[in-house]
């Protein structure tokens, strides 16, 4: 168990932005189908290791880890990404009873120096409002990529937006074309599908990125690799 004092807490219900302590420290998290996704991005702690944990409701704030970063332990995987400065929680096979508080932490090992921490609360639902086809796709640097988000029909009416994590920039329906990174296109079938559409594909795209509407939001994570070289065949 780690204990820890308690700078800050939030109660989620929804997708949401926590922030904690002089903006060292936020997360985002999503709940659909099964499995629980959480990023957790920090500004200055890429060597600290990275942990996992859930809320023992004591006085001194004890939790118990549940995984850290590069392990599986059950049900949780935390993958550390120190390029990007942050790591990634996905939690599977969700039921019900695992709603409640939970940490994205970071160990500091210090004996006067407690461990950076954020707390969120997940609850988990039977049915998505929003999901998307694939959570993980990939590309080859200058091709393109689309990816289909979908919502339930008390969403028809929202704005679908398309956002990056790590500068959180969001397109909306339509096209954008920016010099730093590939064109973007959002089309909405109003009808419980929006495709967005990324062209002209750089090595700068890669990352998280997320499907947004009415406030809810979905992970996805794009690769970019290399371009494959053409071929000459001699006879």
């Amino acid at each position: 168990m780690k204990a820890f004092a308690l700078l800050s807490f939030y109660t989620l219900t929804h997708i949401n932005t926590c922030s904690l302590y002089f903006s060292l420290f936020f997360c985002k998290y999503t709940d659909f189908n099964s499995s629980e996704w959480s990023i957790c991005q920090h500004l200055k702690y890429k060597q600290h290791k990275k942990y996992w944990c859930c809320e023992r409701v004591t006085a001194f704030n004890y939790c118990t880890i549940m995984a850290y970063a590069n392990n599986t332990n059950k049900k949780v995987t935390v993958t550390d990404n120190p390029a990007q400065t942050l790591f990634t929680v996905t939690v599977r096979d969700l039921q019900e009873r695992n709603t409640g508080a939970y940490w994205c932490a970071v160990e500091i090992s210090g004996i006067f120096q407690p461990d950076v921490k954020t707390q969120l609360y997940i609850t988990v639902k039977s049915a998505p409002a929003v999901s998307v086809t694939k959570s993980r796709v990939s590309g080859e640097e200058g091709s393109s990529v689309s990816v289909q988000c979908l919502y339930s029909a008390a969403y028809k009416k929202e704005a679908k937006k398309w956002c990056r994590s790590i500068d959180w920039t969001c397109y909306t329906v339509g096209r954008t074309n920016t010099s730093q990174n590939s064109a973007v296109q959002i089309s909405d079938d109003g009808k419980g599908t929006f495709t967005v559409l990324m062209t002209g594909l750089k090595k700068t795209d890669a990352g998280w990125y997320w499907c947004s509407t009415g406030g809810l939001e979905v992970p996805v994570h794009f690769d970019v690799t290399d371009a494959l070289a053409g071929i000459l065949f001699c006879i």
